[in-house]
């Protein structure tokens, strides 16, 4: 978001392209009475009851990504008026999106409410992937804000990542065209790597020339393969398409401290983390030890964490009474 006190939102591209089209106006109008830097109460409301988002983020060349996410009702979270998150659960293992903020933090949300109201939400900010363990390690103090945050759909597995993003732009896409769907019983099967519940070869692409691998003779497809996709054939898993099993786990380390080392030694001071983001945010006073080395190696943003400690402060301190000024 590029507004100022005496600008407006937008790029100077779209400023640029009212101008020539005569729709500054309209769109000073559209800014001034429907865009807002964080999210209001129904903005929070309507998030609460949404069950997918189209997810919008592009490297640092420029070159853009639109993936689609889905959960239970909610599965975005608002945890205060400019901060939401969701759960990275395991996907393809291509991490495009993830890979995107990486480099490049801008990210565009669009939920839309096909089922009910036919309203859209625009959410536009800043993101950073933060590791499962970094959020866990936290989990206390983030459960203050949501107390569900950690629920997961039936069958699905843990989170690996979690996507924090930093509400810049918040604006409703209108519902002029957008259809009102009726919703059919569908089983989900949040966790499978069955090749034909994902979809299979829907698109015919497996046996395609692509520029990035050498080209050789493909022998054409079987019956059987171009069939792969039938509802009465027995699944199969798909060396091809099918993601890897997990054979190990990594233990990361930094700074002498290992990552469970750290999320243990968060979790156990974090009912004191009021008292420690007040050092914290002390700029003549160092981070904890193991605040430094946990947020070293897990990616933590402490400013962020700072941040929302402070704001759950704000919430839970009394407002000081007035009273005779100290002498």
């Amino acid at each position: 978001m590029s507004a100022g006190p005496d600008s407006l939102p937008g790029s100077a591209g779209e400023h640029a392209l009212q101008e020539r089209l005569g729709m500054s106006r309209r769109a000073a109008a559209f800014y001034n009475k429907q865009m807002l830097d964080h999210l209001n109460p129904l903005m929070r409301e309507y998030l609460s009851t949404q069950e997918m988002a189209f997810i919008a983020t592009s490297d640092a060349n420029g070159e853009c990504d639109c993936s689609f996410r889905a959960g239970p009702p909610g599965f975005v979270r608002a945890l205060d008026e400019r901060t939401v998150i969701y759960a990275e659960l395991r996907g393809n293992g291509v991490m495009a999106s993830m890979g995107n903020i990486a480099e490049n933090p801008n990210i565009g949300i669009l939920f839309i409410d096909f089922y009910d109201s036919t309203i859209g939400l625009h959410i536009n900010g800043h993101a950073r992937v933060v590791d499962d363990e970094a959020v866990r390690a936290f989990g206390p103090l983030l459960e203050r804000f949501d107390p569900t945050l950690f629920e997961l759909p039936e069958g699905a597995k843990a989170a690996e990542q979690w996507v924090v993003v930093h509400v810049e732009e918040a604006y409703i896409h209108c519902s002029k065209h957008i259809p009102l769907v009726a919703k059919l019983d569908k089983d989900i099967h949040w966790a499978t790597d069955d090749n034909v519940r994902k979809g299979g070869d829907y698109f015919k692409a497996k046996h395609s020339d692509r520029p990035w691998v050498p080209s050789e003779p493909v022998a054409e497809p079987t019956s059987a393969e171009t069939d792969d996709v039938a509802p009465t054939q027995t699944p199969q898993p798909d060396p091809i398409l099918s993601d890897p099993p997990i054979t190990e786990t990594v233990t990361v380390e930094a700074s002498g401290l290992a990552l469970a080392e750290a999320a243990a030694a968060a979790a156990a001071v974090v009912d004191d983390t009021l008292d420690v983001v007040d050092a914290g945010t002390d700029a003549s006073a160092p981070l904890p030890d193991w605040a430094a080395d946990f947020a070293s190696m897990s990616g933590v943003d402490w400013t962020m964490v700072a941040d929302l400690a402070r704001r759950i402060g704000e919430l839970e301190t009394p407002a000081p009474t007035d009273g005779p000024e100290a002498g």
